[in-house]
């Protein structure tokens, strides 16, 4: 997994654990690089939704798709109420 958490996040996200594995890098620009490896895409998307606009999934994109299908089935149920 790769995420990019904004500048207005990275103070946070230094603070956070996301994974046991993870490796930090802060960047020029004031954001913050965090990778690690992990299974279990939908709980984390779940948990990078907290985040809000503050995370970018960099990688996979398996987990990118996973957190954008969850964001439109709760659309769906809220805005049609289907």
């Amino acid at each position: 997994v790769v995420l990019r958490i904004s500048p207005e996040g990275a103070e946070d996200a230094l603070g956070w654990r996301f994974h046991p594995t993870q490796q930090v890098e802060q960047q020029p620009d004031g954001s913050v690089i965090v990778r690690f490896r992990a299974s279990g895409m939908l709980e984390l998307s779940w948990h990078l939704f907290t985040w809000g606009d503050k995370v970018e999934i960099l990688e996979p994109p398996a987990l990118k798709a996973r957190l954008v299908a969850e964001l439109e089935t709760a659309l769906r149920r809220h805005r049609d109420g289907r």
